[in-house]
């Protein structure tokens, strides 16, 4: 056999091989030469030797091709990471990414190649624990004369937990736990799925790494490195992202650096990508004896709308991307998918743009869909609404809620073309998000922003009822006896279920919109509103869909008994929002500094209207107790 592999490589031509093709053919005729384990091979001491020393021990050829521009290639971390580059790694990727994979390979490099140097990796469970094991044990094994799997040479035992090489080195597998991650100290720390790590856990293990310096004057010096998707945008890899960026604005050096890859770091090059430059692709299928006239068929394969009406095509979402990929995923796995994942899906477990869905409690809401841009909440669009979320230490959360709109509007959205808010739908416009803020001062914000609103629309602008959390009495007590009074009313339950439904309902519809400008933390909230095991995370993600919820489960209860009790309104054309053009006199949305004269009229409150509140009396004009 290996007589017959060598006379058919005599015959070939390498000049019509592609890289990968020549590649292969090493790794395999040097396996054909000696089995896998039992030659010595030089410790690397540079990126290609590295790279060629992974290739043949273990077979995995780790991609070397950045793609994306904000992106880098899966080796770069490896090499980085071996060679001691970097003190800290965060590597950010998407599912099958093999940032687990690529990390095991260096922590086995590690422990051949530098005697003495002690691994641990540790996850949130242990489901993701033996997975890290189950690619180290497939490193530890050959096979010898009679065909049977035996440990290496150099491996002394091998457990789940510990692993041991017989010149010292150590690969240690734990799960993430308090007393876990207390114990060991050894020079490489691997974290795995940091984003589901209990942060207080995420913050022990930060005094596990140690360097360890030998009776000989050589050092292994300690590094950290985490692997993950990002879960939310409120978690442990987004806080380290946004200190990254912090220290860089501030030009401080960074704890942490950071490294991102994704399906197009990973997949196989197309090179008959219709998106890539015609004389660019023409070339490559030349040089890889193909026809160069072959195309890709991505302007047909399709899943959901980049617009309306708009397919949403897989060659729209490469634009010419496959064609640099120098990866392993087939194209066909990619074809797959990406016929068979929701935009969002791909979007945060193939591309990695944007947090992952797992746990979402809002999967079906996305910026892309459901964010607009220049929203002018004109009364005689439909009712305003407050929703708020009292924070206390934490952060306090505010939102106006336009809806249910009286008739479709036609705006901007935020990929700069016209979308349709249909007729029925809510718009939240507006947010305050503010932390350790007094109810009292939290009360004159509110007040400010709904003058200038008034100022801006004139006096039929006005908020038609307020809902806050029922837990804060105080706070709302505070309102009520503000000048002028903010008065809250609550129609439901206090169960929270019902209220998550209602929100999920109206994203499911496409009637649930936000102002992406004029509140964008509300936009990273619903992407990160997530539950684990059951229960609702608390952590500052949950604060604005808390403050939507509260509103919108009331007020879809209201209009629901107000629909049974009159004639349903009847299907409106579509009007296109008016532009600030037509209203020279519009003012400023800087709520920082108004005339205190123009909060504390009696003639102001006027313009508000009778107050918002159950029960009846002389202005109610007959309504039953559940209006306001």
């Amino acid at each position: 056999m290996a007589q017959e592999t060598k006379n058919k490589s005599e015959t070939l031509d390498a000049s019509k091989m592609s890289d990968q093709e020549k590649r292969d053919l090493i790794l395999s005729m040097r396996r054909l030469g000696g089995k896998k384990g039992t030659q010595k091979r030089k410790v690397p001491e540079t990126d290609d030797e590295l790279h060629e020393w992974i290739l043949v021990e273990t077979g995995y050829n780790i991609p070397r091709v950045a793609v994306c521009e904000d992106h880098q290639a899966p080796f770069d971390y490896v090499s980085d990471y071996y060679f001691e580059r970097e003190n800290a790694i965060l590597v950010i990727g998407g599912r099958e990414s093999a940032k687990t994979l690529n990390t095991a390979i260096a922590n086995f490099v590690f422990a051949e190649t530098k005697p003495g140097c002690e691994v641990c990796t540790f996850a949130d469970i242990e489901q993701q624990s033996n997975k890290s094991y189950s690619y180290i044990k497939s490193f530890l094994y050959t096979t010898n004369d009679s065909g049977e799997k035996v440990l290496k040479p150099s491996v002394e035992s091998t457990l789940r937990k510990e692993t041991l090489l017989k010149n010292l080195s150590k690969l240690e597998i734990i799960i993430g736990t308090l007393s876990g991650v207390n114990s060991p100290h050894p020079q490489k720390v691997h974290a795995d799925e940091v984003d589901l790590l209990d942060k207080e856990i995420w913050q022990e293990s930060r005094n596990m790494s140690s360097s360890k310096t030998f009776p000989d004057g050589r050092t292994i010096k300690a590094q950290d490195i985490a692997t993950s998707t990002l879960k939310s945008t409120k978690g442990i890899v987004q806080g380290i992202v946004d200190e990254t960026k912090k220290a860089k604005k501030e030009g401080l050096k960074s704890t942490w650096k950071i490294y991102k890859a994704c399906v197009f770091e990973v997949g196989k090059e197309v090179p008959f990508c219709r998106g890539a430059p015609k004389e660019a692709r023409e070339n490559r299928l030349k040089e890889l004896g193909k026809d160069p006239c072959e195309l890709c068929e991505c302007d047909k394969v399709a899943k959901g709308e980049a617009a309306e009406g708009v397919p949403r095509t897989l060659e729209s979402v490469c634009k010419g991307k496959f064609f640099k990929s120098r990866g392993w995923m087939a194209h066909d796995d990619v074809i797959r998918k990406f016929v068979q994942n929701t935009p969002n899906k791909w979007a945060s477990q193939l591309e990695c743009r944007r947090p992952m869905s797992d746990g979402l409690y809002l999967p079906t809401w996305s910026r892309e869909r459901h964010a607009v841009r220049n929203y002018e909440p004109r009364p005689e669009y439909g009712l305003i609404w407050l929703g708020c979320d009292w924070g206390g230490a934490a952060d306090s959360f505010i939102t106006w809620i336009q809806g249910p709109l009286h008739q479709p509007i036609q705006t901007n959205n935020t990929i700069g073309t016209k979308t349709v808010i249909p007729q029925g739908a809510y718009i939240v416009f507006k947010e305050i998000n503010e932390a350790s803020m007094g109810a009292t001062r939290l009360a004159d914000k509110v007040t400010r922003q709904e003058i200038q609103y008034k100022n801006r629309f004139g006096g039929g602008w006005r908020v038609k009822a307020r809902f806050a959390d029922m837990a804060g009495r105080q706070q709302r007590e505070d309102w009520r006896e503000h000048n002028p009074p903010l008065r809250t009313v609550w129609y439901i339950s206090r169960d929270f279920d019902p209220t998550v439904e209602c929100l999920q309902a109206l994203a499911a519809d496409n009637l649930l919109y936000v102002d992406d400008q004029n509140c964008p933390a509300l936009c990273d909230d619903f992407e990160s509103w997530r539950q684990k095991d059951g229960k609702e995370v608390h952590d500052n993600a949950s604060h604005g869909p808390a403050a939507v919820r509260y509103c919108l489960k009331n007020v879809t209860t209201i209009m629901k008994r107000y629909n049974n009790t009159s004639t349903r309104a009847t299907l409106q054309p579509v009007i296109a929002a008016r532009g600030e053009s037509s209203y020279p006199g519009a003012i400023s949305a800087d709520v920082s500094a108004p005339n205190a004269a123009d909060y504390t009229s009696e003639a102001w409150r006027s313009t508000l209207g009778a107050p918002v509140s159950a029960g009846t009396g002389p202005n109610r004009g007959g309504k039953p107790e559940w209006m306001p």
